[in-house]
């Protein structure tokens, strides 16, 4: 009867012991957010091609979205003497993140946050890395291109940003690097200013712009003659060509300037019979033009 009875108590103790392990279990699992993307960690040999092709160096600041074990800024920071900061909704992943930040000696460059990458302050980011999945790159894109500042590079490991398309692309074996550099905002139109002697000149200038590709036209005023061709927007950086009116013929032009919010200064330069021409322009986006573009 003792013996009966004690088994009974071992076997009601071992139910208690398992009921109690499936709630804990349970409770443990429901305390860990859903994630958008599983944790697989980018092969070694990727990680280094992301920070070749971005050409991380000492003065910038790499934003890993989706850090998983902290493997990008920690390489990075190890190999360049970057700056880092690695975002993840799973505080198991960050944890392992910050211990191995310390085992690599580069705990006081590389910061780790537990948080949603949609929620996440990435303003201070010189280049951005994402191992994430397509439907989620097509999620974050339009923070990108509003959050980040012009020039700012972004890596991606086998997802690309489309319509975005990249400005270049690279294989690792299977894998592809998909790179791009934000472009600046420079759709709407724009008037151009240049001074001739004593007068200053002025033309109307129309640009189009999805993503990196720009499009324009003149639309009117005194100097610029004929249409906009090879344009080129990188980062805030722009430049193009077009005709330009000298001493009663037009004569091709090359528009090169550095964008800053609604204002372009930079230089155009012309050949006049062997001779180059360089002179100051600057251009003015009138208040229409001041919308991001739609396409983005």
């Amino acid at each position: 009867m003792m013996k009966k009875t004690f088994r009974l108590l071992t076997i009601a103790s071992i139910l208690c012991f398992l009921s109690f392990a499936i709630q804990l279990q349970g409770s443990i699992f429901a305390e860990r957010p859903p994630l958008d993307v599983p944790f697989v960690p980018t092969v070694d040999e990727v990680v280094k091609e992301m920070i070749r092709i971005a050409e991380v160096r000492q003065s910038d600041i790499v934003y890993d979205l989706g850090c998983g074990d902290g493997r990008i800024v920690i390489t990075a920071a190890k190999e360049t003497g970057c700056a880092g900061v690695g975002i993840d909704i799973d505080p198991a992943r960050i944890q392992e993140s910050r211990a191995n930040a310390v085992k690599a000696g580069v705990a006081d460059r590389v910061t780790f946050h537990e948080q949603n990458l949609f929620d996440a302050d990435i303003r201070n980011a010189t280049v951005v890395t994402m191992y994430l999945l397509p439907d989620v790159n097509q999620k974050i894109r339009p923070k990108l291109l509003k959050e980040l500042k012009p020039g700012t590079r972004i890596v991606s490991h086998n997802y690309h940003l489309d319509p975005w398309k990249p400005d270049k692309v690279s294989k690792v074996g299977y894998h592809t690097v998909y790179y791009w550099v934000v472009p600046g905002h420079v759709e709407g139109v724009w008037k151009i200013s240049m001074r001739r002697g004593t007068a200053v000149k002025t033309s109307r200038v129309r640009l189009d712009q999805q993503f990196q590709v720009v499009q324009g036209r003149v639309e009117g005023g005194y100097g610029l003659v004929g249409p906009i061709r090879d344009a080129e927007i990188r980062g805030n950086r722009i430049s193009f060509s077009t005709g330009y009116h000298l001493d009663g013929r037009v004569m091709p032009a090359r528009f090169e300037g550095r964008l800053n919010g609604d204002t372009i200064r930079g230089r155009m330069t012309i050949q006049n019979e062997g001779a180059k021409k360089i002179q100051a322009w600057k251009a003015v986006r009138e208040p229409l033009g001041s919308a991001r573009a739609t396409a983005w």
